[in-house]
């Protein structure tokens, strides 16, 4: 399985392989892919859509938490780990000790990702056809208007 990044507005790309077999005999070859145009996501099954909502959910969530304590820490601006380029990415992993409490706080930029997944959340809700998301749904929409 390959992820890919795109980097030009083609929508084929030139695949070279080469390859060393058991025997040492060297080899290569070389085809050209053409991407179909698609939806940015697409599920084999609802399962699946929940699951990777899911996980999407709790990757922005854990990395608000993770970029909060940061800025409180080292008394600077929050820098969110989440941007459009990237996406949600996993968050690093912490360590096992249970840190202090802090007061919540939800920076302006934070507020806006909150704001913005939050539309996408209901859609993917909505479409999924699944009322009991409503819960993580009205955490976003408290989130993105907190003060």
């Amino acid at each position: 399985m390959l992820k890919l990044r795109r980097i030009s507005p083609e929508n084929s790309l030139k695949l070279n392989v080469s390859y060393e077999d058991r025997n040492g005999v060297s080899g290569s070859d070389e085809a050209t892919v053409v991407l179909e145009e698609k939806e940015p996501d697409f599920f084999d099954n609802t399962g699946i859509q929940k699951g990777i909502l899911l996980s999407r959910y709790a990757d922005l969530i854990k990395n608000w938490i993770i970029d909060e304590r940061d800025s409180i820490e080292r008394n600077e601006t929050v820098k969110p780990a989440v941007n459009a380029v990237e996406g949600i990415l996993p968050p690093v992993e912490l360590g096992r000790w249970e840190r202090q409490s802090i007061p919540l706080q939800v920076s302006e930029q934070y507020k806006a990702l909150f704001s913005a997944f939050s539309s996408y959340f209901e859609d993917e809700m909505n479409d999924i056809g699944d009322d009991t998301l409503g819960q993580e749904l009205d955490l976003l929409d408290m989130l993105s208007g907190y003060e």
